[in-house]
């Protein structure tokens, strides 16, 4: 096993915060050529003054963009071509000054960001008078009987961290732009990577769940473990969705149980997979420009998000500070066999069954509070990686289903077969690249700064519920490795939710049973409005399973 870094690495200036020596000298540099190539065109008498204006004009653009290795480079060459055309040493001196800071800079390589990752990036916003912080992550359980052994997890987090390059990547923003990157090392405490909360570990994750990922700062990814109140105990891992998915973030789970695995059975450590995390530019690039265009014209239509207003699930449309909730919904058993069996004789999927559940129950639930008829509006993400011929990896690699439902249609007796219809076609590749699309042209156009001020004010806006409720499935790998010498009694993932829908359902799908995490804001939803739905939704599973109706919510 290669041994973990007990530290991070000597010198606190290899610290990747914003304000480095590297990250102030870049942009130093950048400074000092414009100034450098605007002076030497006001002293007069030089041959190319037109370059040396682009020069200029180079140096300002350096200021705004993300400081990297390869900026360094650029603005040596500059800083040398200025000072050939200027005849002048101080460009010499800059440059020798500028290539010197390649010396301390904290990365070894970049995880380029696709338009999602950005997407991502963009979305930690701060709170303000209307809302609360949305901080986007997800975050995965594994419920023991038996505590894992701490020295071995300890260890498999450590490894994890000095082996995975995005456990040990930080974002840099800038004016125009971010990008990740890799540290040769980690550069923070490996030995305390997993918190271990004093009490129950429900009370610990209520408080921090939302606890934002400075991602200049530290790394994307965070564990805990502790006694569950019912009693067994749990490990937590949680990841900034910037650098993963709901895919992504079951491999490197898995990637850490392997390492915990060999630990506990003195096994040497097998190396993990490199993987291959190409941009969405790279994939759809492929294609010819004129389908790109065709793309673009047909995705890309900010309107169609702003003051729309569809069916939502919360008793309070008012934006307000909030705190998030958690209802969980666990079906096992005999009625998960029934529920399955009834989709495949009705030559559905269970998804499909899950779905056409929940817009049932949520339309009852509407009505039972006397709330107008209006029209349902379901994102449903979807893995790009099969039908793009990627292998499960890190990274964003998530397509949107976007699917409507007129009241009518969700109340009809053939609405398990329209959902069915409707997840197909959008499931096509032209429909489920609609949102790698719209947020790739954004981030490419919009600066960060400028694209979290349009998620933000978008988010706060009570005229806009541009969809429902986002119903997410994440199907668990049948050889997804679990810990070794300790039975599992759960794995089962929950993500954040913004304002807009308020509501989210994750569903975890494993092979002994399905759990819904039903994550919702109060007071937008309350408790009891949120506990009505899942005995809703509940009820309305046992009958599409052909069960006497059961209320098998749990908390």
């Amino acid at each position: 096993m290669k041994s973990a870094v007990a530290a991070g690495p000597a010198g606190a200036w290899l610290h990747p915060g914003p304000f480095t020596a590297f990250d102030v000298g870049c942009r130093a540099a950048g400074l000092a050529l414009a100034v450098g190539a605007v002076r030497a065109v006001l002293a007069g008498g030089v041959a190319h003054p037109s370059l040396l204006v682009s020069l200029s004009a180079y140096g300002l653009l350096a200021l705004l963009r993300v400081p990297s290795a390869g900026l360094v480079l650029e603005v040596v060459a500059a800083d040398l071509l200025l000072a050939g055309l200027a005849s002048q040493p101080a460009p010499l001196a800059l440059a020798a000054c500028t290539l010197a800071l390649l010396a301390v800079r904290p990365e070894s390589g970049a995880l380029r960001l696709n338009g999602l990752d950005r997407y991502f990036v963009a979305h930690g916003y701060g709170a303000d008078a209307a809302t609360s912080a949305f901080q986007p992550s997800v975050h995965f359980f594994v419920d023991t009987r038996e505590e894992l052994d701490r020295a071995a997890l300890d260890a498999a987090a450590a490894a994890l961290a000095a082996e995975v390059p995005t456990c040990r990547s930080f974002v840099r923003v800038g004016a125009w732009g971010a990008e990740r990157f890799a540290a040769a090392s980690p550069w923070f405490d490996t030995a305390g990577l997993v918190e271990r909360p004093a009490g129950p570990v429900e009370a610990w994750e209520e408080a921090h769940f939302d606890d934002p990922f400075d991602l200049a700062r530290r790394p994307p990814f965070r564990l805990h473990a502790g006694p569950r109140t019912a009693g067994g105990f749990r490990l937590g891992l949680s990841i900034h969705h910037s650098a993963g998915d709901g895919t992504g973030g079951l491999l490197l789970l898995d990637r850490l149980f392997q390492r915990y695995n060999e630990l506990l059975e003195g096994r040497p450590a097998e190396p993990f997979p490199r993987e291959r995390r190409p941009r969405f530019r790279e994939l759809f690039g492929e294609h010819p420009l004129s389908w790109r265009l065709a793309m673009v014209r047909r995705h890309v239509r900010p309107l169609d998000k702003v003051g729309v207003t569809n069916a939502s699930l919360l008793e309070d449309e008012t934006p307000r500070p909030w705190r998030r909730a958690l209802h969980v919904v666990t079906i096992g058993g005999e009625r998960l066999e029934r529920l399955r069996a009834a989709a495949q004789a009705a030559g559905l999927t269970v998804n499909d069954l899950l779905v056409a559940s929940a817009l049932r129950a949520a339309d009852a639930w509407r009505r039972a509070r006397g709330k107008p008829d209006r029209a349902f509006r379901v994102l449903l993400p979807t893995d790009l990686r099969p039908t793009l011929g990627l292998a499960p990896s890190l990274g964003n690699y998530v397509g949107v289903v976007r699917s409507e439902f007129a009241p009518e249609e969700v109340r009809a007796s053939d609405l398990p077969a329209r959902v069915s219809d409707r997840v197909r076609l959008g499931r096509t590749f032209e429909e489920a690249i609609e949102t790698p699309v719209n947020l790739g042209v954004v981030s490419a156009v919009l600066p960060t700064w400028a694209f979290r001020k349009a998620l933000h004010d978008f988010d706060n806006d009570p005229r806009s519920f541009f969809f429902s409720f986002l119903f997410s499935h994440v199907r668990v790998p049948h050889e997804q490795r679990l810990p070794a010498r300790a039975t599992v009694e759960r794995l089962w993932v929950r993500a954040s939710v913004p304002r807009q829908p308020g509501v989210g359902m994750l569903l975890t799908a494993a092979a002994a049973q399905l759990t819904i995490a039903i994550d919702y804001l109060v007071p937008l939803l309350s408790d009891e409005g949120a506990a009505a739905f899942a005995a809703g939704l509940a009820e309305e599973l046992d009958r599409a399973g052909g069960l006497e109706s059961t209320r098998a919510g749990e908390r």
